[in-house]
């Protein structure tokens, strides 16, 4: 849904036709080169980050615990642990 909003904002129909070679983030200049990878991550690094410190507000105060940093030592460790899982997986080889 939101694609198909974000797509039709830019005068384009909801929905990609077969074979459209158009970017779904197109450059900040310019209209149909894409966005590098090294333009683009510090981007979505940083929406996911926003994105995790709402879950995380939230879930402190779904955890019930009596002191917040009781809370935040668990999601601490979590947080570690997922990153470290996703850097020994998904690396990241930059090409120079």
């Amino acid at each position: 849904m939101e694609l198909a909003r974000y797509r039709s904002a830019r005068g384009l129909p909801p929905a990609p036709p077969s074979g459209e070679a158009r970017p779904i983030v197109p450059p900040i200049i310019g209209k149909e080169k894409p966005l590098s990878r090294g333009a683009l991550h510090p981007v979505l690094k940083e929406i996911f980050a926003m994105a995790a410190g709402r879950l995380r507000a939230r879930a402190r105060v779904g955890f019930g615990h009596a002191s917040i940093s009781t809370t935040s030592a668990y999601l601490h460790r979590e947080d570690d642990a997922r990153h470290e899982a996703t850097q020994a997986h998904h690396r990241i080889t930059w090409k120079r």
